[in-house]
């Protein structure tokens, strides 16, 4: 007994002594640190800029909040949700998220009640500064201690990648997704740093990892469990080790998601749709924007791979090859001036071109550095792992449809690969073709900063 006691206790330090240092900033790493607290301070400011006012309203949060924000097809259901805690979110699709944002809904309430005015949106911005940060911290750690790079070129290469239109807007706007972000990139890392050094991935950490990806998006358990599968191989399938790490946590996530869906959701839902019918009876107005309403769901729902509600959002009909040219390498890299930052469900056209010739050059450098890098990390274990990661999501929205009238704003979920495989090309390189490498990056990172920015700019001031 006291052996066992013994071994708990040297884990439990390791495990702290583990986490310490994942979350503490080394010293190469603090002019990167400042960078991207300043990067997505900034970004934050913007918002306020735009949304402020009307996200420190006090009642009638919807109104305020929801109505009439517009970016990209991107909702601000955590702001909503800190203002007044609903489920939000498609259940089924985002089973987590609400549970995870309730302690933060009670400290704004609290705020409220001693009179100050809706915090949401300051208490949001302060959690998605700290992940933005980290998550440029830990792919820098991934490009330079797992792939290999020397400081400046891993610190390009983070560079570039906050550059993406996709990830400027991820991790500023009040949606999930800079929450994945995070999530899968701390997954990168430490699946890449436990391949490295020979290790596996406790049960406790997969779990974990689990619970949080896959409670914020539920298509991220697929990613967390290729991860095990990739770095303990065997031992991945072995009962014990499976039932803690996955089975376990799933079957806590499933019974939460149940008591959610049947004492909160579906009441919600119903009561919802009664005082809608209500009010339709007396409102002609509002009945004929319900009958619109009802009628764009009926239209859309012709498009979708097979019937069912599972399938609500995928489409059989839009061209796959100008969703990649347009959107997936596209729209996520470089923002289109046209119907700038408009939502499809608003009028924006799902396909939308770009003005100068010129810009698709830059989707071609994408892709071609993208499949570059896949050919020259193509024996690393960690490139595996991602690109299946990769063929999942496109599988998903290439091939089902799923979301690919607004799969730009996806980008957080896969985009991370692009300069992981760049690092390993220019990991393979020397002499005068790493300095071509390095220039090209390094101007790519500088236009779309200066593109992509300014054009947010303009957006959000106006």
């Amino acid at each position: 007994m006291g052996k066992k006691i013994e071994l708990f206790k040297t884990s439990w330090s390791k495990a702290v002594a583990a986490t310490r240092k994942l979350f503490t900033i080394q010293k190469e790493e603090r002019w990167l640190a400042c960078c991207g607290l300043l990067y997505c301070l900034t970004l934050q400011v913007l918002m306020f800029i735009k949304y402020g006012e009307r996200f420190m309203a006090r009642g009638a949060f919807w109104e305020h909040i929801v109505k009439d924000f517009n970016i990209s097809g991107f909702d601000p259901y955590v702001d909503l949700i800190l203002s007044q805690w609903r489920v939000m979110y498609a259940l089924f699709r985002h089973p987590l998220i609400s549970v995870f944002l309730y302690p933060f809904t009670k400290f704004n309430e609290m705020l409220m009640a001693f009179g100050l005015p809706n915090c949401a949106f300051f208490i949001t911005a302060t959690v998605y500064t700290i992940l933005g940060v980290y998550s440029m911290l830990w792919l820098f750690r991934t490009l330079r201690h797992v792939v290999g790079l020397a400081w400046g070129g891993a610190t390009l290469l983070t560079a570039w990648f906050f550059s993406f239109a996709s990830i400027m807007l991820a991790v500023f706007v009040p949606d999930h997704f800079a929450i994945s972000l995070c999530v899968l990139i701390l997954t990168t890392y430490l699946s890449g740093m436990c391949m490295l050094r020979g290790r596996m991935i406790k049960w406790w950490q997969l779990a974990l990892m689990f619970t949080f990806s896959a409670g914020v998006t539920l298509t991220n358990s697929v990613k967390i469990i290729l991860s095990a599968l990739f770095v303990n191989r065997r031992a991945a399938l072995r009962p014990r080790f499976w039932l803690l790490a996955f089975v376990l946590p799933a079957t806590l996530m499933f019974g939460t998601y149940k008591y959610i869906y049947d004492e909160i959701y579906m009441p919600e839902r119903q009561a919802i749709e009664a005082n809608e019918i209500v009010r339709a009876q007396k409102d002609k107005k509002f009945a004929n924007q319900r009958k619109r309403a009802k009628k764009r769901e009926a239209e859309r729902r012709k498009h979708q791979i097979a019937e069912g509600d599972y399938f609500q959002w995928t489409d059989k009909d839009l061209s796959r090859t100008r969703s990649i040219t347009e959107n997936i390498f596209g729209e996520s890299v470089q923002l289109h001036q046209d119907h700038l930052l408009k939502d499809v469900n608003r009028g924006r056209p799902v396909f939308v071109s770009y003005d100068y010739w010129a810009q698709y050059i830059v989707v071609a450098l994408v892709i071609l550095l993208f499949l570059a890098g896949v050919v020259a990390g193509i024996r690393e274990p960690l490139m595996w792992m991602l690109l299946s990661w990769f063929v999942f999501d496109m599988t998903i929205h290439l091939g089902l449809g799923f979301g690919l009238t607004e799969v730009s704003i996806m980008g957080a979920h896969w985009m991370f690969i692009i300069p992981i495989g760049t690092a390993y090309l220019l990991r393979r390189m020397s002499g005068h073709w790493k300095v071509a490498l390095q220039t090209l990056i390094g101007l790519l990172a500088l236009y779309l900063i200066i593109y992509n920015g300014s054009l947010l700019v303009k957006y959000m001031t106006l």
